[in-house]
């Protein structure tokens, strides 16, 4: 999918920033309490719409500012800051650890404790995060040089000579063996050769082959060469301590490799952002204590850090440089290419990859092309002997092998002959890792963010590699900072690995007589010690796997960023993306229950209740079913101010950006149009500021405060009072069932006076309309009357990223329009209601859809936005107070006149907007649906068939929920019997046509008016439409003998009310439709 982001917005999650404790947490405003969800708001999907709750889909967007130096309440969340990767952060943006973090909170209680709420943040002109993170990683990196330094201890040789002292097991005993030592003596370095040129000892004997790739072995030379500088300065000058060469050699190495480990420190940390102090994690490392000098791979780690930053910056020239050069120093960087190929691929970023992968070989090549051609054969070696090795003592290969006895992945082998079965098993499983993590990255709801798609993939490799060095851990730890940073999980890994290190060593050691030597340690401890890494390993993948399915426990999400590391990703709409297995599985194993029998139909709706579900367009809406405020939850306060900040049109990503302010949280919502169009025309602009000004209602609801401040946004007196009946009158259901009601009447508008003089004009192309599509009864109507009428025509679809629905999909193809799409990216803190104490519930979405659909008519050059809003749309669901409240209401004939009057001032005549079936009732739709059958066995109304969450997506009818029951009810008098239960699927075991379902009959009767309950919070017809629609249907012969229907006409007696039929099957009211698109029954 898309950016899905969690289904259930009342999923808890862990806060962003927990305050340290009950004392030091200052009580804000705001108090948490369950989420107040509207109404499914799923009726007629996109011809006209419902008043679904919001579109809970994440762009990344920032939270809001915290109170200088404050932990957040119990409960909440302090606000975030606005993201802009362009921008310097302020100190409040931070994420403060000692607040987070559990393990780092109770590690404080030794130096004082958490931060306090009155503490300055970031204030200190010398010790920012930066200094502070190099300083503590140098401390380490010292307590890494002396960890080794025992190796290169001296003692007296032959002829009053210094040479190493080996003595005693020194190397296994303390822990201190490196390759860089023996690699020095090994491979000739002491000369001044390129050291892939033959070396020689003194007897003539030819050395070793250096198996290193270019970069790592021109690296060794050149430290090799600076050892012979020193060594020359200190025999000439006197003044320098005299020592062996290769103790020289060491440090000299250790000293750039220290360096080149800082500077993956700074990557990182720049890349964290709002998290600055996740760098620790490398800082502080018993890994890097153990394993910093024991080989080069700090220097890949480096270049991949810096390569990453680059990314993160959004420059892919400058990161395929940087990642060309890494990859000749150590070929697992090459992995990052993988990674941004799946992400690049899901956002339709391709041209980025292929400027990083192109830069990536050019400058692989430069580096290893020269050498190659001067000295094949030693260029070779490195290749040669990682296909030859056989496993590694610490690989889960070696261990099965001794554990079992069976030798099956390292056979006796000829000198040279490489391990082909090993080789064989360990690409096939790495190769299947691979094709999982494609999978998940094209299929999680939301795209996964780089550094946790780059952790799996190098996780993948160790895990399933024949050979894991334990110096090859390293390269894991900038990737767990960026991808998890939690730190109680990475220390215990890092302190495996070190515990592991030293039981490795000793069992290396001997002791015992020289003709009765054994070791001084089993292989078993280390052994076990090794599973317990790869099992900690493995359940940091699974952590990881598992916040990119439920991105709200992603703790960088949390903070405010959509993807740190992202570059030209973060924020990016999707393109492609796949179904995932789990959802697959799961949908199967629901149907396998469901067949089971495993509940009544009835409890299904209990599914529903503050859950997040799609929208008719395809959007998130919060859903309850009940009907009265009291099934709201706790209450909350309202907020003071809500401002309109700005908005900006980018016609390079045909995107308009709108920015809110409430009580200083900050809000940005991302529209994507279709490709094409004259963005400078100024009717585009003001189509625009209509989008604007109505998408803001998402989240001024987050608290309804009485102000709404447009800031330098000037309004007309027509646009004011429009505003104020959308805000306060498309909010009604939100505040009527708020716990306890809102009261909206005091809302004040302040912005300045605007006088127009004219509108702007707009010339389109004739009989273009759009159509905004559902794939239900009202908007397929639509469609079949506006088909002959306007060879031009458009379907119109406003959907998540990424994201489709084959109820609309299917009955769209059957249409044979061409679509035009839209894509409506929300704020992410949205998605957060419950944490951020906010308030949720239903908004006029329809009218969002609305000015989304005007704005894409004038990028496409339409004529008109035809919506499918009925006669019935404008009938109130419940009165209170003598006060109507009507859950349609950007579905009715109010919304649509004053919608009409504002783009009539701002842009003119055209396009035109207006529904298509304002005079007509839904009785008079289910006729004529009655003869469309080529879309019978594809429309669908169901809520479930659009329900955010694909595994809970249901590809038929469920036949329980209100709509099923309002559209079976108002098709039945029209439509033969034994047809609908075929559309309702009514021949599987489970599923039966809602009408031949007593446990129904109450549901029917709500439609119907016959219950105490109010008219459902869906959009279904007037209870006068239900009744004719009952009193038609029974006097078929069809459904004669239908149990609900005669237990409704019973019910609904003699006396009551009863239209004409015929009444309801005329036009009927007010409409706006121009005659040439009118209907045949209104032209005559």
């Amino acid at each position: 999918m898309s950016n899905a982001p969690e289904p259930d917005s009342d999923t808890a999650v862990e806060p962003a920033f927990p305050g340290p404790n009950d004392a030091e947490r200052p009580k804000l405003e705001r108090t948490v309490g369950d989420s107040q969800c509207g109404d499914p708001a799923f009726g007629e999907r996109l011809s006209g719409g419902e008043e679904d709750a919001d579109v809970l889909v994440s762009v990344g967007a920032p939270a809001a500012v915290a109170e200088a130096g404050a932990a957040p309440s119990a409960g909440s969340t302090p606000a975030a800051p606005t993201t802009s990767h362009s921008a310097g952060l302020t100190p409040f943006e931070r994420v403060i650890p000692t607040w987070t973090d559990a393990t780092v909170r109770r590690a404080a209680d030794a130096i004082g404790g958490p931060l306090g709420r009155h503490a300055l943040v970031g204030r200190s002109p010398i010790l920012t995060p930066l200094r502070v993170a190099l300083l503590m990683a140098i401390l380490f990196l010292i307590f890494g040089w002396l960890a080794k330094s025992p190796c290169i201890q001296q003692t007296g040789g032959p002829n009053g000579t210094q040479v190493l002292d080996s003595s005693g097991n020194r190397q296994w005993i303390t822990g201190c063996y490196n390759d860089i030592v023996p690699t020095y003596q090994i491979n000739g370095l002491a000369s001044s050769d390129f050291p892939y040129a033959p070396h020689y000892a003194d007897d003539g004997t030819a050395l070793e082959p250096i198996k290193y790739p270019v970069v790592v072995a021109s690296f060794m030379w050149a430290v090799s060469q600076a050892t012979n500088g020193y060594q020359a300065l200190a025999d000439s000058s006197g003044l320098l301590p005299k020592s062996l060469d290769v103790a020289v050699y060491f440090t000299l190495g250790a000293i750039a490799l220290a360096l080149l480990y800082l500077w993956a420190v700074a990557s990182t940390l720049k890349i964290s952002r709002r998290r600055p102090w996740d760098v620790a994690i490398m800082c502080l490392s018993p890994l890097l204590v153990v394993q910093a000098f024991s080989n080069w791979d700090i220097i890949p780690v480096a270049l991949l850090a810096a390569a990453m930053l680059a990314w993160s910056r959004s420059r892919p020239l400058v990161a395929g440089v940087l990642l060309g050069v890494a990859i000749a120093a150590k070929l697992y960087p090459v992995l990052l290419l993988l990674a941004l190929f799946i992400l690049c691929f899901r956002a339709g970023k391709l041209r980025s990859w292929v400027v990083t992968a192109t830069a990536a070989v050019i400058t692989f090549a430069v580096i290893n092309v020269p050498v190659a051609l001067s000295y094949p054969d030693a260029w070779r070696e490195f290749f040669v002997a990682n296909i030859d090795r056989k496993d590694g003592s610490t690989s889960w290969y070696s261990i099965y092998s001794d554990w079992s006895g069976f030798n099956i992945f390292n056979p006796e082998l000829a000198t040279g002959q490489a391990p082909t079965a090993l080789n064989a098993v360990s690409a096939l499983l790495f190769l299947a890792a691979c094709i999982g993590i494609g999978w998940l990255g094209l299929s999680a709801a939301r795209r996964p963010r780089v550094a946790q798609l780059m952790f799996l993939v190098v996780a993948a490799f160790l895990l399933t590699s024949k050979l894991w060095n334990p110096q090859f851990s390293l390269w894991l730890l900038p990737l767990v900072v960026l991808a998890l940073p939690r730190w109680r999980i990475a220390l215990l890994w890092q302190l495996s690995e070190a515990a592991m290190w030293f039981l490795l060593m000793l069992s290396y050691a001997t002791k015992g007589s020289d003709g009765n030597r054994y070791a001084l340690l089993p292989q078993y401890p280390f052994q076990v010690m090794a599973l317990i890494r790869d099992v900690l390993v493995i359940m940091m993948v699974v952590m990881v796997v598992r916040e990119i399915l439920r991105p709200a426990s992603d703790l960088v999400r949390q903070a405010g960023d959509d993807d740190p590391t992202g570059g030209v990703l973060a924020n990016a709409p999707d393109t492609r993306t796949m179904v995932s297995l789990p959802s697959m599985f799961r949908g199967w194993a629901a149907r396998r229950a469901r067949a089971a029998g495993a509940r009544d139909p009835l409890d299904a709706e209990q599914d529903f209740p503050n859950s997040t579900e799609p929208g008719w367009d395809g959007q998130t809406v919060a859903v309850m079913t009940a009907a009265t405020p009291e099934a709201m939850g706790p209450s909350m306060s309202r907020g003071e101010k809500f401002e309109y900040v700005g908005y900006e049109m980018a016609p390079e990503q045909n995107q308009l950006t709108c920015r809110y302010r409430l009580d200083g949280r900050d809000f940005t919502e991302v529209v994507v149009f279709p490709g094409g169009g004259d963005w400078t025309h100024p009717a585009v602009a003001e189509a625009a500021r209509l989008v604007f000004l109505l998408t803001a209602v998402s989240y001024y609801k987050a608290s309804a405060p009485p102000i709404i401040d447009l800031g330098k946004t000037a309004i007309t007196d027509n646009e004011r009072a429009f505003l104020y009946e959308f805000f306060v009158e498309g909010l009604g259901e939100f505040a009527f069932r708020n716990n306890p009601p809102l009261d909206l009447s005091d809302v004040r508008i302040v912005a300045p006076a605007l006088e127009r003089t004219r509108p702007v004009g707009f010339t389109p192309r004739d009989r273009t309309p759009l159509l905004p599509f559902g794939g239900g009864v009202d908007s397929i109507v639509s469609v079949e009357i506006i088909k002959p009428l306007a060879p031009g025509a458009s379907l119109f679809v406003v959907n998540r990223p990424g994201d489709t629905f084959e109820a609309i999909e299917k009955p769209a193809l059957v249409t044979g329009l061409p679509v035009v799409r839209a894509e409506r990216l929300l704020d992410e803190q949205i998605l957060r209601s419950r944490e951020l104490g906010f308030f949720n519930g239903h908004v006029p979405v329809t009218g969002i859809i609305s000015a989304i659909g005007v704005m894409a008519a004038t990028l496409g050059g339409h004529d008109a936005v035809v919506m499918s809003n009925e006669w019935s749309a404008s009938v109130g669901t419940v009165e209170v107070d003598g006060k109507s409240i009507n859950h349609q209401y950007s579905k009715s004939e109010s919304f649509e006149a004053g919608f009409r009057s504002l783009i009539a001032d701002a842009i003119g005549g055209e396009p035109d907007y207006f529904s298509l079936l304002r005079p007509y009732t839904e009785l008079w739709i289910a006729r004529n649906f009655a003869s469309l059958e080529q879309y019978f066995p594809t429309f669908r109304s169901c809520n479930r068939s659009f329900h955010i969450d694909k595994a809970h997506r249901l590809d038929h009818w469920c036949g329980v929920c209100d709509k099923c029951c309002f559209i079976d009810l108002i098709l039945s008098p029209f439509v033969d019997a034994t047809v609908l239960r075929r559309v309702f699927d009514a021949g599987h075991l489970d599923r039966q046509e809602p009408l031949d379902n007593p446990i129904l009959l109450p549901k029917f009767r709500t439609l119907l008016g016959l219950s105490p309950d109010t008219k459902p919070w869906e959009c279904v017809g007037d209870i006068h439409e239900c009744q004719v629609a009952t009193r038609i249907a029974v006097s078929r012969p069809d459904r004669a003998g239908s149990p609900i229907l005669q237990a409704l006409v019973a019910e609904m007696g003699e006396g009551a009310d009863e239209m004409a039929p015929d009444s309801l099957l005329s036009p009927v009211g007010r409409h706006f439709i121009p005659e040439r698109y009118a209907p045949a029954d209104l032209l005559r």
